[in-house]
C-alpha cells in the first residue's frame, strides 16, 4: 500500500501523511505499517476481505484471524500480474486461529475472500497486513 492509500483508506492521520511527506516520502512510496482492519462477519458467500495494490512491492504478508470459536473460515486469494489473474490460493483456517499468507512478486493487485465453512452460520474474522514479512 502506498502513503498515498494509507492516507485515503485512514490508516493514518492527515499530521502522519505530512510528516512523512516533510521527511522526503513520495505519496506513491510504499507505506511499511501493519494495517489491520476492523472485526467483519461473514456468511456462506465470499466476502471481500482485502483489495490490495501491491505495485512496486516486495514478499508481502497477509494474516486472517478466524475469531469465531466454533466456525471453520475459508479463503480465496486472487493475484493479478496487472489486470490478468495470474494465480488462486485456497485455504481453510481453524476456529480461534491465524492463517499466514506469504506472497512474493511480481503480482500487482491481491484480492482476499473469506465465508464460512458452514451454510447459514457466521463466522467472524480480522485481517491485517503488510508489505514485509
Amino acid at each position: 500500500m502506498r502513503f498515498i492509500d494509507a492516507y485515503r483508506g485512514k490508516y493514518i492521520t492527515s499530521s502522519q501523511y505530512i510528516g512523512y511527506i516533510n521527511l522526503g516520502y513520495s505519496p506513491n512510496d510504499t507505506y511499511p505499517g501493519i494495517l489491520p482492519s476492523s472485526p467483519s462477519e461473514t456468511v456462506n458467500s465470499w466476502v471481500t476481505a482485502l483489495t490490495w495494490d501491491t505495485e512496486g512491492m516486495d514478499s508481502k504478508n497477509i494474516a486472517i484471524n478466524n475469531t469465531d470459536v466454533v466456525n471453520a473460515l475459508s479463503y480465496k486469494v486472487d493475484l493479478y500480474v496487472n489486470t490478468l489473474l495470474a494465480d488462486t490460493m485456497l485455504g481453510t483456517i481453524l476456529p480461534n486461529t491465524i492463517g499466514q499468507i506469504y506472497i512474493d512478486p511480481p503480482y500487482t493487485d491481491i484480492l482476499v475472500y473469506v465465508r464460512s465453512q458452514v451454510y447459514g452460520v457466521t463466522a467472524s474474522y480480522t485481517i491485517s497486513y503488510t508489505n514485509s514479512y
